[in-house]
């Protein structure tokens, strides 16, 4: 990504802490991924089941590419649902870098804040 890219996503973040405070927007941040990632990883486990399919029925050049595009982008769905199952902990480990009271906050990622 392009400087100017990150510097938008810091602005937002940015944005963010200033208006929720940096807990409840952790928390919030994790409910997220929590909600999201699945719903995508699966959405990502069949278009990779897709690509595979179709692969299957062309030359074999473009069948050794339509595997490894599928076994990449099945690849990336199982990271993403780890990421989504282990949420909470980073939340976590990020809040207690940044210096906050982790005992203090609640970070369970359930509701929103």
């Amino acid at each position: 990504m392009s400087s100017a890219k990150y510097l938008i996503l810091a602005l937002v973040f940015g944005f963010a802490l200033a208006f929720a405070g940096f807990p409840e927007e952790l928390n919030n941040i994790c409910v997220d991924i929590k909600a999201v990632m699945p719903l995508l990883a699966f959405t990502l486990l069949v278009f990779a089941g897709l690509i595979y399919a179709g692969g299957q029925v062309l030359g074999a050049e473009f069948r050794s590419r339509t595997n490894v595009w599928a076994t990449t982008i099945a690849i990336g769905a199982v990271l993403g649902l780890i990421l989504a199952f282990s949420a909470p902990w980073i939340v976590g480990v990020v809040a207690s870098a940044a210096g906050e009271d982790i005992e203090t906050y609640q970070y369970d990622c359930k509701e929103k804040l």
